[in-house]
């Protein structure tokens, strides 16, 4: 085949004869894939035709090759099979899987399936995990195999490696044309995968002497996100960064094994081509190696704690690079793989290790300034190491306070540079802010002036009293650590300019901390370095520390750096300026009082008018708030601008003024308003003075009229609810005294009738024993009939029930003496409710309050009072209903005229049913007796209970509505410690 593509174009032209012998790697008639090789060359063919052949086979391919112009192909060649052959496929090593030198090979190699998916009926795509590397590997499938599952399992599979490379020459994907699921032999499920059973290795035991050695086992946690299979694993003595190519995240708080070779790069330990699974039982050696660490093996384990754990004085033991120190200091920094913390340093240890050095360092938690911190008890020292890798953070990442004690790089420029005792000092100015960067030694640092460095050191937070942030710096430990990026020595006013317009637009050749040229005209200067300009449409704002004045319409070059303030537009910082000329400035044309503000852009010279409303001086600049129409603008003047010597305007004077507009914005970027920036206070014109009659004094006067009419108002207003207030009084005294009088009525009515029921009731008596005397001595006569005694037993039960009669009409009487007891009620009244028969449709619901005192009441008389109270409650629900009680005790102040019961601690109970209800003409005669709505009834029920209650020295009453049921409430009394002059004798129980 070599011979068959080394034909030139020429040749390519002429009909030659072919005869090859191929081996058949991988073919696919439905997807029009085909690989083959012969000794010579491994080779891609798209068939145009479907070919009879089938991966294995050797097949013969004779014919001509066609001369047609621009095609070439043996795709129409005869293809007649040999023989077939098992061929194997060069085993490779998963850690080599990307190179380019298998492409079109048959390869076996080994992997985790982490993913399957039946494409169509005749190919799985499975995702592979091999070598840290993800592979896509296609199965075809024949039309009657059932899909097999290889989810989860190490596999080894045979196929033809088919990358992808990307346009520099690296591989982007790597594919796997497999012929079939033969070709795909199962190892074992990822659970019982053999590798995973070698001893576990402690991730602090994991040195330079393992790199490149054999498999490693750790065990741990994942702390951190994971990134493209990059994930950071913690075990209790150290932290190791894991490159897999499994993409499935385990959970953060998940032990898991991970398998994979050993790698370590200065205090940077990484497992690579790795395999990781939840942790299983553990063997005698895995559980052993895990053994006798300490609590805190890693810097963030400390910086993690809270400040009262820290106090608690943990143990510490850790490994890791000094990143700061000084000559005869007491404090240091160390880093270690998991992040930096901050280490008290005693006096009696000796000197403080220098930075760069690799140390073993023990000791115990305390708290710092600001955050934990380890107090140092002893060390190893174990060389000089390499710095870490820096992480790069911005000036906000810094100010959190988040990178306290790590080992980072910020960028910036250096606009001051000086030495102070021992030490030397960096101001720089970032994008954002600036911070301070000082260096461990007295070195010289002026070379650093003007310059833009990328400075490697440790974050520090100064704290207050109360540990809260209130700066940030940057503590580098040598001059190495300070990368110049531009050293500015070079003619900076020749660079190419940048129109201002462009300045915030996108321009892929310019990166971050780079100087800008740009050129325009002066609209804004004041002492503080604050400058605008314009170039006649764009203005922009400049931060400067030039001392050179400059006036208004001055032309200027100026080179700066790019900078923004939280959604403010972008300005130029750390500025230099030179004049080149000047220019008249015209403001925009007048806006007048009233107009719309909202089309005013920031950064314009504009001439609004507005009546001032307020000026205030802050000591730095000088502000005035004006209004403009339904609109209020402030405008700021700097204060070594300001002179009133002709006099300062007065509120409500019409003032034009002309300066720089700025557009205020929220935190969300909407506008909220404006302000004006003016130069000085001759950009302040007064067009007319104030009148007297000023909105100010007329609101004053309007105010004062307005509030005397409310004031009349009100007066009148109260007079009315004073005398509304005792007509409701009256109204309602005149009501109490009816219903005093009603109730006395009722029982005085009641008092007669109860003493006429009394007396027949006794005489009923005493006829009625006589008469079951007689009955008695009657029923013992031997000669009495079945007949008779049938007649005489019904006689009896007629004489039960007129004594029951006789017994009810003698309760009436309410100077009957209660035989008293205390009695618990709430139980009392369970009790006898569940004693009660309401029958099925009724449904009986409790509100019991918890605590109840007890009462001194007649226990007998307790129970009639109940039964008649739930038996009037059920004859007044004939097709059934619901029946509430309520018992709770209530406190009756002297304040309280309506309740007409004497003040001290009731119980109350309270009876409703949701029966029809008794019309309100009915309501004051429900007491009395034999009174009754119902048909058959005797109407002595409410009357009983009536008189037992009122025998308690309590009271009833009844509350109904038609079609919402009837209400009975009772209050007894409570017998309290201080009720000495109380109605009642208890009997003893």
């Amino acid at each position: 085949m070599d011979q068959f593509w080394s034909l030139t174009s020429q040749d390519r032209e002429i009909a030659h004869p072919i005869d090859f012998d191929l081996e058949v790697l991988f073919y696919d008639p439905e997807w029009q894939v085909l690989h083959v090789r012969d000794d010579s060359i491994v080779e891609f063919i798209a068939p145009t035709k479907e070919l009879r052949i089938r991966a294995g086979d050797r097949v013969k391919v004779r014919g001509v090759t066609n001369p047609m112009p621009y095609t070439f192909s043996i795709g129409e060649a005869s293809w007649d099979v040999v023989e077939n052959l098992h061929l194997e496929g060069a085993i490779i090593d998963p850690g080599s899987i990307d190179r380019s030198e298998w492409i079109d090979r048959l390869v076996t190699v080994e992997g985790l399936v982490e993913s399957q998916e039946l494409l169509d009926a005749k190919h799985l795509e499975l995702r592979l995990i091999s070598g840290g590397h993800q592979v896509a590997v296609w199965v075809m499938l024949s039309a009657d195999e059932a899909v097999p599952q290889f989810l989860g399992n190490i596999v080894e599979l045979t196929g033809v490696y088919a990358p992808k490379f990307e346009s520099n020459g690296e591989v982007k994907r790597i594919e796997i044309f497999c012929s079939g699921s033969d070709r795909v032999r199962e190892i074992a499920a990822l659970q019982s995968f053999d590798k995973f059973k070698i001893p576990a290795t402690r991730i602090d035991q994991i040195r330079s002497g393992l790199e490149g050695g054999d498999l490693v086992l750790v065990e741990g946690s994942r702390v951190g996100a994971m990134e493209h299979g990059m994930f950071w694993l913690r075990d209790p003595t150290g932290q190791i960064r894991i490159l897999s190519g499994q993409r499935h995240a385990p959970d953060a708080d998940a032990q898991i094994q991970v398998i994979g070779r050993p790698e370590v790069a200065g205090i940077e330990r990484t497992l690579t081509q790795a395999i990781w699974r939840r942790t299983q039982n553990l063997t005698d050696d895995q559980l052993e190696s895990g053994r006798g660490v300490l609590l805190h093996r890693l810097a963030d384990s400390v910086m993690e704690l809270s400040l009262a754990q820290a106090s608690q004085g943990h143990p510490v033991e850790i490994t890791g690079v000094v990143t700061w120190s000084q000559p005869n200091g007491t404090r240091m920094f160390l880093q270690d793989s998991s992040g930096g913390v901050g280490v008290e340093w005693p006096l009696d240890l000796g000197e403080v290790p220098s930075a760069g050095q690799l140390i073993h360092l023990q000791g115990t938690t305390q708290v710092g300034q600001f955050a934990p911190t380890i107090r140092a008890t002893s060390f190893e020292d174990q060389g000089s190491i390499f710095f870490p890798r820096p992480e790069a953070i911005s000036w906000e990442q810094a100010m959190m306070g988040l990178a306290e004690a790590q080992w980072v790089k910020v960028t910036g420029f250096v606009y001051a540079a000086q030495r102070e005792g021992g030490s030397a000092r960096l101001n720089i100015s970032t994008a954002a802010g600036e911070m301070v960067a000082r260096i461990a030694s007295d070195a010289e640092v002026s070379k650093f002036l003007g310059s833009v460095v990328a400075i490697s050191g440790v974050c520090v937070v100064d704290a207050d009293i109360d540990r809260r942030l209130s700066n940030v710096e940057l503590w580098v430990p040598v001059l190495d650590n300070i990368e110049v990026l531009d050293s500015g020595d070079f003619d900076q006013f020749a660079m190419t300019p940048t129109p201002l317009e462009q300045l915030d637009r996108f321009d892929s050749n310019r990166s971050f901390n780079e100087r800008l040229r740009t050129q325009g005209t002066v609209l804004h200067w004041d002492s503080q370095g604050r400058i605008y300009i314009s170039d006649g449409g764009k203005g922009i704002r400049v931060h400067s520390r030039q001392s050179q004045h400059l006036r208004r319409g001055d032309n200027v070059i100026v080179i700066g750096f790019q900078g923004r303030d939280a959604n403010r537009p972008i300005f130029l910082r750390e500025a230099v300026y030179q004049v080149i000329g000047s220019t008249a400035v015209e403001p925009s044309p007048r806006i007048a009082e009233g107009e719309d503000l909202s089309q005013v852009i920031d950064g314009s010279f504009i001439q609004i008018d507005g009546i001032l409303i307020e000026l205030l001086d802050s000591g730095l600049e000088t502000r005035l708030s004006l209004r403009n129409g339904t609109e209020v603008f402030e405008v700021d003047v700097p204060q070594d601008a300001v002179d009133w010597s002709t006099g300062a305007p007065i509120v409500g004077s019409v003032l034009r003024i002309c300066g720089v507009s700025l557009v205020d914005l929220d935190e969300r970027g909407s506008r909220t308003g404006i302000r004006v920036l003016a130069s000085s206070t001759d950009d302040i014109k007064l067009l007319s003075a104030p009148s007297w009659w000023s909105p100010e004094r007329v609101t004053l006067v309007v105010s004062l009229l307005v509030g005397l009419v409310l004031l009349t108002l009100f007066w009148v207003r109260l007079l009315k609810r004073r005398v509304w207030m005792q007509s409701i009084k009256i109204e309602q005294q005149m009501q109490r005294a009816s219903e005093l009088e009603a109730d006395l009525q009722r029982t005085s009515r009641m008092e007669s009738m109860g003493s006429l029921a009394e007396g027949i009731a006794r005489d009923f008596d005493d006829l009625l024993d006589r008469i079951k005397s007689q009955t008695a001595q009657v029923m013992e006569n031997e000669r009495l009939t079945l007949e008779g005694r049938k007649r005489l037993d019904q006689a009896r039960a007629a004489l039960l029930r007129a004594k029951d009669l006789t017994h009810r009409l003698a309760s009436l009487s309410l100077a009957r003496k209660p035989e008293l007891e205390m009695l618990d009620m709430a139980m009392f009244l369970r009790r006898e409710v569940d004693a009660f028969e309401a029958g099925p449709s009724v449904k009986i619901v409790w509100q019991v309050e918890e605590s109840i005192p007890e009462i001194p009441a007649d226990r007998s008389q307790m129970r009639e009072v109940i039964y008649n109270l739930l038996m009037n409650a059920v004859q007044a629900m004939p097709p059934g209903g619901t029946i509430k009680i309520v018992l709770n005790s209530e406190q009756i102040s002297s304040e309280d005229k309506e309740s007409m019961l004497p003040s001290g601690a009731y119980l109350r109970l309270i009876v409703r049913d949701s029966g029809e209800g008794i019309p309100a003409s009915n309501i004051e005669r429900v007491f009395d007796p034999y009174f009754s709505t119902r048909p058959g009834a005797k109407g002595l029920g409410l009357s009983v209970v009536y008189a037992i209650v009122r025998q308690h020295s309590g009271r009833v009453i009844i509350e109904s509505s038609p079609m919402a049921g009837t209400e009975v409430s009772i209050w007894f009394r409570v017998k309290t410690d201080d009720w000495s002059n109380g109605p009642f004798e208890v009997a003893s129980v």
